[in-house]
């Protein structure tokens, strides 16, 4: 996992972000290192400023802020944070280390209490660190660990813990949902001697994360957890088949050059659409000047077909049956050009590249023209006996 946010910014996307925060020693960087994987860079807030640190995985680009710990001089202090910490952090979810064996939890529900107060509706996961310390710390095994049925001397003692911490804040702060509450400890070295050695509980963090992020950052946390080819992906092949048998049907309008324009239309919706499913917000605008490296290639078909309508010898029917012939394909091609960029959450791929993807999938379009024609006359045969 490499790369910075910003990278992902400069595509379209914005980072989801979030906030750490806990009492000094609870933590908060050993946490955000192992949900990126590795040792991340940090930048040092200035004054009340968290610091900061990017990484990207699977299209989804985050970025860790974390607070500086409090608990200095036995004083939360949550007030100088509350409302200022989310405005600054301009987070989308809260993580609270709480820290074992610690069993005064006052700090912390008196934080994570000013935090929701600031913001009633704010995703907020509490998150129990070093549980490895509970019970006797020779008898930890995280590969045995089980929490769910706990039966040795060791899973009674986490589970114990976890289940007063859980009850204290959740009492404390009713705000808080206490379904979002995880437990992690260090696991170990690394076998093979690179990065940051096994997390106990950290796959469950991850995927506790991606189900509080509000939309559309949820949508970058199912892509990142290889959810594209079972769920976003046939959606965007649905989006993209009724695209182009609409663009086939507008080919078959009896006005030239209105069908040209009303195919730019029917695209530059598709476009938007895709991207929205890939968590990519786009204006139709943006979407048009998309297909601008596609439009000599494009723009040339559809323009040849459409003045083969003011020929007078060739008729309207057949002259239109040319027009959706290209534009059903064209559309098609253009769609799964931008489907495969889009995928890999490349949001502004360069002309070049767009235009050797598109010659691609033309060739495999065109085999598919006569399903799109028909499908196009069915559909205005069924428009006009609905009139009727």
């Amino acid at each position: 996992m490499s790369g910075d946010a910003s990278s992902a910014q400069a595509r379209g996307k914005a980072p989801v972000r979030l906030l750490f925060c806990g009492r000094k020693g609870s933590g908060r960087t050993s946490l955000a290192n192992a949900l990126a994987g590795r040792e991340l860079a940090w930048s040092v807030g200035e004054g009340k400023a968290p610091a900061s640190a990017s990484w990207e995985s699977g299209g989804l680009a985050v970025k860790a802020l974390e607070m500086p710990g409090f608990g200095a001089g036995g004083e939360a202090q949550p007030r100088r944070f509350d409302a200022s910490a989310m405005a600054l952090a301009g987070a989308d979810l809260l993580i609270l280390a709480a820290p074992a064996p610690e069993e005064a939890w006052s700090l912390e529900a008196e934080w994570l209490g000013a935090m929701l107060e600031a913001a009633p509706d704010f995703p907020a996961i509490v998150c129990a660190t070093r549980i490895d310390l509970l019970g006797s710390p020779r008898d930890w095994r995280p590969e045995t660990l089980d929490l769910e049925h706990p039966a040795s001397p060791k899973e009674r003692a986490v589970c114990a813990w976890a289940g007063r911490l859980a009850e204290a804040l959740a009492g404390a702060v009713p705000q808080w949902r206490k379904e979002r509450f995880c437990l992690t400890a260090a696991g170990g070295a690394d076998p093979a001697g690179e990065g940051l050695g096994a997390v106990f509980g950290i796959d469950a963090l991850r995927r506790l994360v991606a189900d509080c992020l509000p939309d559309p950052a949820q949508k970058h946390a199912m892509l990142a957890r290889a959810f594209d080819r079972d769920i976003v992906r046939p959606r965007a092949e649905k989006v993209i088949w009724t695209a182009a048998v609409s663009a086939a049907a507008a080919s078959l309008a009896p006005v030239p050059a209105v069908d040209a324009a009303m195919v730019a239309t029917v695209q530059a919706g598709m476009i938007v659409a895709i991207a929205g499913l890939y968590g990519c917000v786009l204006s139709r605008k943006t979407a048009l000047a998309m297909l601008a490296p596609l439009a000599c290639a494009a723009g040339v078909r559809i323009a040849a077909a459409s003045a083969l309508k003011l020929l007078p010898g060739l008729g309207h029917v057949a002259s239109a049956a040319v027009g959706a012939a290209v534009a059903g394909p064209l559309t098609l091609a253009a769609g799964y050009a931008f489907l495969d960029f889009f995928a890999r959450a490349e949001f502004n791929p360069s002309p070049e590249e767009l235009r050797r993807v598109f010659a691609e999938k033309y060739r495999e379009a065109g085999a598919r023209k006569d399903e799109l024609l028909r499908k196009a006359r069915e559909g205005l045969k069924r428009q006009g006996q609905s009139k009727a």
